[in-house]
């Protein structure tokens, strides 16, 4: 809809233009100009190009939703005064860093303990979003675990569910029988002898 609405705006200029510049130019070149600039105005008008969100200075890869842009610069200050720390370990450094690290932590619990005590009260009826919450926050989501491989008696490796479950169920369904075999075999009775 958007689109269409564009395309008419832009048929519109096109089909109101005069082009006497263009006609008034002497050269062919210069002709050619007048005519691009003129229709890249009226092409940037009917469709603008989008800008680019503004990127905050600090802001991380994976924002944590309670970091707020003050404690995310504060955070950063603390980075380069840990660098500047381990670079020219003095006292002076040492002390500001020591500081900003104890005055960023307390911010990070306070803005953590805030964020999801607003979000339980937020989602007090809703228990999927609450355990959704507690889940990742335990590191217990669900993750994708890569196939099983076995290697059987011949040394073939085996990656289809259908070949494993069946090499599993056939080692399962004869253990009793080879053990059996196993013991029938002895002449002494060991029970330590499997």
């Amino acid at each position: 809809m958007q689109q269409q609405s564009a395309y008419a705006e832009f048929k519109r200029m096109i089909e109101s233009e005069t082009w006497r510049k263009a006609y008034s130019m002497s050269s062919a070149n210069d002709q050619y100009r007048k005519f691009e600039e003129t229709y890249k105005k009226h092409y940037d008008h009917a469709y603008p190009l989008k800008r680019p969100a503004k990127r905050r200075k600090n802001i991380r890869r994976d924002p944590k939703p309670w970091l707020l842009p003050w404690l995310e610069d504060a955070c950063a200050r603390r980075q380069h005064l840990f660098h500047k720390k381990i670079k020219e370990p003095s006292l002076i450094n040492i002390a500001a860093y020591n500081k900003i690290d104890k005055f960023c932590n307390k911010q990070i619990d306070l803005a953590k303990k805030k964020y999801y005590k607003k979000y339980f009260e937020e989602h007090r009826d809703n228990s999927k979003k609450q355990w959704q919450v507690i889940n990742s926050l335990l590191n217990r989501n669900a993750e994708y675990s890569a196939p099983i491989k076995l290697k059987d008696e011949n040394g073939n490796i085996l990656s289809r569910n259908s070949d494993v479950a069946a090499k599993v169920n056939e080692y399962f369904s004869n253990i009793a029988t080879k053990i059996k075999a196993q013991i029938s075999t002895r002449q002494i009775f060991d029970p330590g002898g499997f």
